[in-house]
């Protein structure tokens, strides 16, 4: 493997975690009292969204990293047990 493959796929990987942390730090200005003129300044609001974004983020990582499970119908199954 080249070392330009190995920077390429190395980049997917990390790629959603960029756009993670790029989604906290938005929530975390929008939420802010910087944005102020446009939304009214909520911390809750903001340690919501901050939790939101890591569990999402978590859901994506395990289903990444372990796939689905195939759930097999009634009839797949009952052909398996026949």
């Amino acid at each position: 493997m080249t070392n330009s493959v190995k920077q390429k796929h190395y980049w997917t990987k990390l790629l959603p975690a960029i756009i993670g942390g790029f989604t906290v730090a938005a929530n975390i200005i929008f939420e802010s009292p910087l944005m102020g003129f446009m939304n009214t300044p909520d911390y809750i609001d903001a340690i919501f969204g901050i939790v939101g974004t890591m569990l999402a983020f978590l859901f994506l990582v395990l289903t990444y990293k372990y796939g689905f499970v195939e759930i097999l119908s009634d009839k797949t199954c009952r052909r398996h047990h026949d």
